[in-house]
């Protein structure tokens, strides 16, 4: 019976530790991603004044990305 219940324990934690890298890594992954590409090219085709500089540009790069992020629900 203790045989059954450590084998059943030991599933229970590699289960846990699998699902979480899942649910918070790997299912992410391709948001970010998307939000990245987003992000750029709404900076690229920005016409504000401040898209005119790079460091204006990455500003803006990065306040695509963050909304895009908040968007999709994984940013508040």
């Amino acid at each position: 019976m203790r045989t059954f219940l450590k084998s059943w324990f030991e599933f229970f934690i590699a289960f846990s530790i699998i699902f979480s890298f899942y649910w918070f890594e790997w299912r992410l992954h391709p948001i970010r991603i998307e939000c990245n590409d987003s992000a750029f090219r709404s900076s690229v085709e920005s016409e504000d004044k401040i898209s005119f500089t790079q460091i204006g540009r990455m500003e803006l790069k990065e306040k695509f990305y963050y909304d895009c992020l908040r968007y999709q629900g994984l940013e508040k």
